[in-house]
């Protein structure tokens, strides 16, 4: 005989129930049930309880006491939880958009990814929360408690931080645009000064300034002064920068997709590690500029020069036959040089210090004033070569041909200053 269970309900409900809880007492089952059933829990007692990929769209948890509950990937878009107890809540890739959070209390909450757009966090306590890659584009944060929080690459894009406090909060990578900052706003003077370069009008004189890991996006910087500027792992994305002077400045790791740098004055820059792809450097001075690490694609706009002295620094070069060739003041330190051919190659003030030059070939090369300190000269053919004024210091010359060369005032491999003849 074939028995058929028919369940009611409640009873699916009240499986859904032990599905998802944290162990608990009855009364947290009780309100869970109330709060699956018809999204209506107002001061519940929900501590501990688990709701992650659960679906509560308009659900009412207002006052509720949630705090160490597990709400990962919640999707709870328009949800109530003014004055929700959420400390050491878990809420990443969670979706609250358009929710009400006002007087919420989030302290050392992990909201990574979660998504709080256009949603109301005024007077909420965010103290000590993971906000890292969050949405919090246009939310509000009037009086918001943002102390010692991670904001690291959130979009707080048209957001309202009036009068919030955010000292000691990290705010690398945020988007300012369009966010509202107040003088009752408690920021950090470097993240004010990067919201205010992204917002407003500045000085064109902005020498020495600290905007490592700042973001910024879509702003136009033609023919700043940004010279010794520090711009290490900061972030640029379609930033018009034509003939802007940024010499000195340290870029490095920095991303610089889509940049238009034409022009632009970029001597002794360090560029170490920096993403370059789709960046225009048409026409743009990289003099002593270091490349070692550097991203660049096809796409890349670069002038042949720069773009060979980026594939001498970050690819194999060996015995390759570049006889003739203009490298004159390049930042080739430590570069792979082994059995190259620069008969009769520019490489005037150019920095060679610590390359690998064994057996390379520079008859009659210029290498006036270059700086080959510490490099591999070992078997070198440096016949007719101009080196007056190189610095030769610790150099391994062992075996070099310096028949003809000019050496007047060249610093030598053991120190010495080396004559000029009359």
């Amino acid at each position: 005989m074939t028995i058929t269970r028919f369940y009611s309900l409640p009873l699916v409900i009240l499986l859904t129930v032990f599905s998802i809880i944290i162990p608990g007492n009855a009364a947290n089952r009780k309100h869970l049930e109330q709060l699956l059933t018809n999204k209506e829990c107002p001061k519940c007692d929900l501590r501990g309880v688990n709701l992650e990929n659960a679906k509560l769209p308009g659900a009412n948890l207002q006052g509720a006491d949630i705090r160490g509950g597990k709400l990962n990937d919640l999707e709870a878009p328009m949800a109530n939880f003014e004055n929700a107890k959420l400390e050491n809540v878990e809420l990443e890739n969670a979706n609250l958009s358009k929710s009400n959070l006002k007087s919420a209390d989030l302290r050392e909450g992990k909201l990574n990814n979660v998504n709080l757009s256009a949603s109301n966090l005024e007077n909420a306590n965010l103290l000590k929360a993971n906000l890292k890659n969050a949405n919090l584009e246009n939310a509000i944060f009037q009086t918001t408690n943002l102390k010692n929080s991670n904001l690291e690459n959130a979009n707080l894009h048209g957001a309202d931080l009036t009068a919030a406090n955010l000292s000691g909060a990290n705010l690398e990578k945020v988007d300012f645009r369009q966010t509202k900052i107040t003088e009752e706003t408690v920021i950090a003077k470097k993240w004010l000064f990067v919201w205010k370069l992204v917002n407003q009008k500045l000085d064109k004189e902005l020498s020495g300034v600290d905007l490592t890991s700042a973001l910024l996006q879509g702003i136009n910087l033609d023919y700043v002064n940004l010279s010794g500027a520090n711009l290490e792992k900061a972030e640029l994305f379609i930033v018009s920068l034509k003939g802007a002077n940024l010499q000195e400045v340290n870029l490095s790791q920095a991303k610089i997709a889509y940049t238009d740098l034409t022009r632009a004055n970029l001597k002794d820059a360090n560029l170490q590690g920096a993403d370059l792809r789709y960046t225009n450097l048409t026409n743009a001075d990289l003099r002593q500029v270091n490349l070692q690490g550097a991203k660049i694609n096809k796409e890349t706009m670069i002038d042949a020069k720069w773009r060979l002295v980026w594939e001498i620094t970050n690819q194999k070069v060996v015995n390759r036959n570049m006889t003739g060739v203009n490298l004159e003041e390049t930042y080739l330190s430590n570069v792979n040089l082994f059995g190259a051919k620069l008969n009769n190659a520019k490489l005037y003030g150019s920095n060679l210090s610590k390359a690998n030059l064994n057996q390379a070939s520079l008859y009659n090369s210029d290498l006036k004033a270059t700086n080959l300190q510490g490099a591999n000269l070992k078997n070198a053919n440096l016949e007719n070569a101009n080196l007056a004024g190189a610095n030769l210091k610790n150099a391994q010359i062992q075996g070099a041909n310096l028949k003809g060369a000019y050496l007047c005032g060249a610093v030598m491999s053991d120190g010495s200053l080396h004559g000029c003849d009359k």
